[in-house]
């Protein structure tokens, strides 16, 4: 009991300190690059760069978490191979198998704060800081939700859903005041930014007269946006990066591929199994590393490049499942998805088994 409380304090100081030094890169790497948007912006100062950077640090390392656990379980087993800690427990007895159900509580624990991170710290953080930055870039005439903003003009607001390119609004609606009293509205599917303006097409004018409404169609109207498609594009969020709550609202109300267009079942579904993705690659780490824990360092580095490139192609391939558009079911989805900790899960029970037919 002693060793196994031993073992899960050294495994959590190691997940904290490789979680610590990503935070540490992705601030570099990000910081670097919201600098260079300061030389391109107004309003937008060195001070409001690094503010955005550590609001949006939590975000960035969503994509990493599988290789965050992979280095810190592999740091784990080489700190204690140096103490030779591990080899004196194999020595009194404990097997691979009972290792890892001792420390499954604490497996579950890192994988809990990962997924909380991934679903609601990294999100609302990241939402909040785009948010605070567009507002800041436009000086306080834009507000943004989910991708879509709400745009303050000189007569009125103009509501639309944002795209990634930024040069594309789309579900696009405009109203015009006069004496704080709502006289026209113009509605349309898409507007694109072309030599200057944001133009509108296949657009309904309404118009509010004293007693009726009066509708008709105009083949484009000039919006009154003053805001360049580069504010846009830095104000996106990508699918990826919204909560799984978000996602499953959005496909509940565009059916398919959610209200941003880029959403898909793929990607509700593979995050709902990527926490057990991440406790398997976890599990994973220890049975096969277990056996290259001896005074011989055979077989150790072959060991820990297997292990890898075993992530790292769950990795790519969550990545694809989260960014492909694919109108797949919610049952297929399912079933594409399941086949990562399937081949996970056979892999750790062949890693397993063999370590007992050595024994």
């Amino acid at each position: 009991m002693i060793l196994t409380r031993y073992f899960s304090r050294k495994l959590i100081r190691c997940h904290t300190d490789v979680f610590a030094i990503f935070c540490v890169m992705m601030f570099v790497i990000r910081l670097s690059n919201e600098l260079r948007r300061v030389f391109n912006s107004t309003g937008y100062n060195s001070a409001d760069a690094i503010q955005f950077t550590l609001m949006s640090i939590p975000g960035d390392v969503i994509p990493l978490d599988s290789i965050v656990i992979c280095i810190a379980s592999i740091l784990f087993f080489v700190q204690l191979r140096r103490s030779q800690e591990l080899l004196m427990s194999q020595v009194i007895g404990i097997s691979t198998a009972r290792l890892i159900w001792k420390m499954l509580p604490v497996l579950c624990l890192i994988c809990a704060v990962f997924t909380l991170n991934r679903e609601w710290v990294g999100p609302k953080l990241t939402a909040y800081a785009n948010s605070w930055r567009a507002e800041k870039l436009s000086r306080g005439s834009i507000y943004l939700s989910q991708n879509r903003m709400w745009l303050y003009t000189q007569n009125g607001f103009l509501s639309a859903e944002i795209s990634a390119s930024g040069r594309q609004l789309n579900d696009l609606a405009y109203y015009e005041f006069e004496h704080k009293e709502l006289k026209r509205w113009y509605v349309a599917p898409k507007a694109n930014y072309h030599a200057g303006q944001w133009i509108a097409r296949d657009v309904q004018h309404t118009d509010v007269k004293a007693n009726s409404l009066e509708t008709e169609h105009i083949p484009k109207k000039n919006l009154p946006i003053k805001l360049k498609p580069h504010i846009m594009a830095w104000s996106f969020i990508q699918p990826e990066y919204l909560s799984l709550w978000q996602i499953g609202h959005s496909l509940a109300s565009a059916r398919k591929f959610g209200i941003s267009g880029s959403m898909t079942w793929l990607l509700f579904t593979a995050r709902i199994a990527r926490p057990l993705n991440l406790l398997i690659i976890a599990m994973l780490v220890i049975a096969i590393l277990e056996r290259g824990v001896s005074l011989r360092f055979t077989g150790l580095s072959s060991r820990v490049a297997l292990i890898g490139g075993m992530v790292a192609c769950e990795f790519l391939v969550f990545h694809l499942l989260s960014t492909i558009h694919l109108g797949l079911t919610v049952t297929a989805s399912a079933g594409v998805v399941l086949t990562i900790p399937f081949v996970l899960s056979i892999v750790y029970w062949l890693s397993v088994r063999k370590y007992r037919g050595h024994a």
